[in-house]
């Protein structure tokens, strides 16, 4: 068993303002603590927005010296299909995004850490090789990826709002060709068309 851990900032006021909660940052590092004693393999999942942007080295720092993790995920925030516009005041910028690369690269240097990322991202926005090799993967949306919700609605991708089908009550091949348009390229953004590398980005 392996289990990922969301834990976005080592500040708790941070913390609970990112997860819109009161009293978890204590139960979340109770928790990982309790699987650490278990000796149950787990990676903490840091989501960075524009509030823990500049605190992501000391929850790095905060997440490896306590559970000496082999591995962790650090993701950028991407907009959810049920945001609201004021989502848009936490999205990385340009030159967030450079911050947050280099910051990466910095930890990976410092602790040698395995650090991956659970989204994909456009290639064309890495600032160095490095970067890239970290956290290089094309998006599998709808190719060898899709979503199934509680309720068996399908989507393409979590953060995309059109339902593709159910899976209580259509045919799986039905909802497969309904996919199919996230693998020809039609999904494809408009400043993307021409790039030699949009088919595996």
């Amino acid at each position: 068993v392996h289990l990922m851990v969301s834990f976005p900032c080592q500040k708790k006021e941070i913390f609970e303002k990112i997860t819109n909660s009161c009293n978890t940052y204590e139960k979340v590092i109770q928790g990982m603590d309790y699987l650490k004693q278990h000796k149950v393999i787990f990676s903490p999942n840091i989501v960075v927005s524009k509030m823990n942007l500049y605190e992501l080295q000391n929850t790095t720092d905060f997440l490896i010296d306590r559970y000496n993790c082999e591995k962790l995920f650090i993701s950028r925030v991407t907009r959810p299909s049920n945001a609201s516009d004021e989502f848009d005041e936490y999205e990385l910028d340009k030159e967030d995004l450079k911050y947050f690369f280099k910051q990466c690269e910095a930890v990976q240097k410092k602790k040698d850490i395995c650090i991956r990322s659970c989204g994909g991202y456009p290639f064309c926005i890495f600032p160095s090789k490095k970067s890239l090799k970290m956290f290089a993967k094309g998006c599998a949306a709808g190719k060898n990826d899709y979503v199934v919700d509680a309720v068996g609605n399908v989507r393409a991708c979590s953060r995309d709002s059109d339902i593709l089908g159910n899976i209580f009550c259509d045919e799986f091949s039905v909802i497969r060709q309904r996919l199919i348009s996230w693998g020809d390229r039609t999904a494809v953004p408009k400043e993307c068309e021409g790039c030699r590398l949009a088919d595996v980005c």
